[in-house]
């Protein structure tokens, strides 16, 4: 499949907006580098909105390009090669980000409670049934993210199953959980607590708000690989104006912080639009993306799964060293960013991809990494 420069920007745009919503906190309140941080990337955290939207549209390109010769006599052979690969793309490295986490952040001193809660991170459970969108977090803080992404593709693989009535079967399981979602605590009785734990996130997570912008995703998706609907945007879309427009009401909300929150109804819709407008402006026109920034793109994943820790890490360095005053300074953000930007890097190249299938021997098309 080929490469989009335009999601990949996207892609390193979110990340990064990411990384200084968190990053930004630890600096003192009365400068006016805190001052322009906390304006620009107060909202940073809807970079985690942009990411699902790009994940369900990406999964519309990469399920495409699944031929009928290629499906080895049954559509669950391709359902089973598809979630591995997905699941090899995120899993290895996310165990490998969270274990570290956990061992930095509790000192190798694990304590019973700490090492189920990390147990249920590293295989997508949430740690509470309470608190959506974030169940809980996850022991790697951002990992709450990833839960989704997990169950996304396990219904997207499902579904391959049924070949070409994918999309209708999809729907129809998606729907079906949104009107089983408001009942799951009666029928949630008539199991044992085990079963229940096992149960419950395929009908917490697609019910939450949030998953909704991969559903949007999957949207623009259709929208870009039938020929009607392309030419049709492709027009739309080819002016400017329509791309300033959309771009411009999200800055708007996202400055303002005007209705800012995770999910459609919030932030959701205008991220679809803006994101839209993005791939067919860029698609009618003959521009150059910036090197570095398809090279954030590259290594979003890795950026996005490793800044908390290494942000800790260089914390307790700091700490021990007795050096306090540098933590709420701009230099240690400098230094914050630069050993993530390192550490993304070598992540990217040595464990995203070393745990990548092979993508001579699998019969799925090779896909942009969404995260």
């Amino acid at each position: 499949m080929k490469t989009i420069e335009s999601i990949q920007a996207l892609r390193g745009i979110a990340a990064m907006a990411v990384l200084f919503f968190h990053f930004k906190n630890l600096l003192i309140t009365d400068t006016q580098l805190k001052k322009a941080l906390d304006l620009l990337f107060n909202n940073g955290f809807v970079g985690v909105d942009l990411f699902f939207i790009i994940s369900g549209f990406l999964m519309v390109l990469i399920t495409r390009k699944l031929k009928k010769k290629e499906t080895g006599g049954g559509g669950l052979r391709v359902a089973l090669v598809f979630l591995k690969r997905r699941v090899m793309r995120i899993w290895p490295v996310y165990v490998i980000a969270t274990i570290v986490h956990v061992l930095l952040t509790y000192r190798f001193q694990l304590t019973k409670e700490v090492s189920i809660a990390m147990l249920k991170s590293i295989f997508y459970l949430p740690l509470d049934s309470t608190t959506p969108p974030f169940y809980g977090y996850a022991s790697l803080p951002v990992g709450w993210t990833l839960n989704y992404e997990f169950y996304f593709y396990f219904f997207i693989s499902f579904s391959l199953i049924f070949r070409k009535f994918r999309w209708w079967i999809l729907a129809a399981i998606h729907g079906g959980l949104y009107l089983l979602a408001p009942f799951w605590d009666s029928i949630s009785l008539l199991f044992t607590s085990g079963l229940t734990t096992l149960i419950e996130p395929f009908i917490l997570f697609p019910s939450t708000p949030i998953y909704i912008n991969f559903l949007l995703g999957i949207l623009a998706g259709f929208s870009y690989i039938y020929p009607a609907p392309y030419r049709l945007f492709c027009k739309i879309f080819q002016p400017i104006w329509p791309f300033l427009l959309l771009w411009g009401v999200f800055g708007y909300k996202y400055i303002t912080g005007y209705h800012m929150d995770h999910g459609p109804m919030a932030v959701g819709w205008i991220l679809f639009l803006a994101f839209m407008s993005t791939i067919f402006y860029f698609e009618t026109k003959n521009i150059k993306i910036w090197r570095p920034l398809l090279w954030l793109g590259d290594v979003s994943f890795s950026i996005y799964l490793w800044h908390l820790t290494v942000q800790s890490f260089l914390i307790s360095l700091l700490l021990r060293a007795g050096l306090t005053d540098y933590l709420s300074q701009g230099i240690f953000l400098v230094a914050s960013i630069i050993c993530t930007l390192l550490i993304a890097f070598l992540s990217h190249r040595y464990l995203e991809n070393i745990f990548r299938v092979n993508r001579a021997n699998t019969v799925i098309a090779p896909s942009v990494s969404i995260l």
